[in-house]
């Protein structure tokens, strides 16, 4: 049986973090009609839902893992930010 560890929201730890340090473990595809939504949505609006990673093989690999966001993520490098 595996353990987790539940964090509360206050908690967590907010920061900017560039891009390139962010990896996606587990990918997945989305329809490109609700990609260009959230491209428009994220450039017209800003970013309301952070991206969320994980530190736990930052050490390692220098990367974070991708837990929630990845639309956004791609959003963000298609529109440069």
């Amino acid at each position: 049986m595996r353990a987790f560890k539940i964090v509360g929201i206050k908690a967590r730890d907010y920061q900017m973090v560039p891009i390139e340090k962010i990896i996606v473990v587990h990918s997945r595809d989305r329809g490109k009609r609700q990609f260009q939504e959230n491209v428009r949505s994220i450039n017209q609006l800003g970013l309301y839902q952070p991206i969320q990673v994980n530190k736990r093989n930052y050490h390692r690999l220098g990367k974070y893992e991708l837990i929630c966001g990845q639309g956004r993520l791609e959003a963000h490098k298609q529109l440069g930010k």
